[in-house]
């Protein structure tokens, strides 16, 4: 599969709902830059997919990280202007995220080393197994650059018991699965948290040798 069909296995489009854009580039003024995109805009749902990735590619060739929301958009929100997707504006939850990356102690500020990603990587199998016996399922799994991302598929209502509700979830699997060198951040439960668009090169800090700029892609 190509990383557009990667992309939308893992954020499938809901009919009728739009799309958001947003490209950041760290610590530039100016920044974030949010597009968005409608259906009625276009002859097909393929050809916003197109445009979509297209122009994630091209900001990212630009030296901007792309991000979109995770949860469908709704078809009638109109945002403020020059500003991204807010709570109100997303039709339902789709996607619980479980983001696991480096601690503090480690540093976040330039791209992961190697041996940071696996030492992510398999605390992500961890949680992963974990939740598979407490039937959550088996998740997509996406490398994000500078750590692992579980995506589990889910159908609940946008209000505050949802947001509650993975919350605790994530406070949970941090209270168990935390090291001091890898972490859950307890923080991605809200109905417009963005994360990395699939395909594209997750842009962060000084690259080195070591530590350098890594595509983001759909590992299962």
């Amino acid at each position: 599969m190509t990383a557009q069909d990667d992309h939308f296995q893992v954020h499938p489009l809901v009919e009728g709902c739009q799309l958001e854009l947003r490209a950041i580039r760290l610590g530039k003024q100016g920044f974030p830059r949010c597009e968005f995109f409608h259906p009625d805009n276009y002859q097909s749902e393929q050809g916003l997919k197109n445009n979509f990735i297209h122009r994630a590619r091209q900001l990212n060739r630009s030296g901007l990280t792309c991000y979109t929301p995770m949860n469908p958009i709704r078809a009638d929100y109109v945002p403020d202007p020059g500003k991204g997707t807010k709570a109100p504006g997303i039709l339902k939850y789709r996607t619980m995220m479980v983001d696991v990356d480096r601690t503090d102690k480690l540093g976040k500020k330039n791209p992961a080393t190697d041996d940071e990603l696996v030492r992510a990587e398999c605390l992500a199998g961890e949680i992963s197994a974990y939740l598979a016996e407490r039937e959550f399922g088996l998740p997509h799994k996406v490398m994000s650059g500078n750590g692992y991302h579980l995506y589990y598929p889910i159908d609940l209502p946008n209000n505050d018991d949802t947001a509650d509700l993975i919350e605790s979830t994530l406070d949970t699997l941090a209270e168990k699965f935390n090291t001091e060198d890898v972490e859950v951040d307890t923080v991605v439960f809200d109905a417009a948290r963005i994360t990395k668009v699939i395909g594209t090169l997750a842009i962060k800090g000084e690259a080195s040798e070591d530590r350098p700029y890594r595509e983001v892609v759909l590992c299962q």
